[in-house]
């Protein structure tokens, strides 16, 4: 998983940040099928 910052500002004493994740979908795939394999 990656995440890359776009654009952070500051709003009435918050920080607002824009964020981009990425997500690596045959990593979780796995770890989903390895759970399931599990179960039977």
């Amino acid at each position: 998983m990656r995440t890359h910052l776009l654009k952070a500002r500051c709003e009435n004493g918050k920080l607002i940040l824009f964020l981009r994740i990425e997500v690596d979908l045959e990593h979780v795939y796995k770890v989903e099928l390895t759970e399931l394999e599990r179960d039977v």
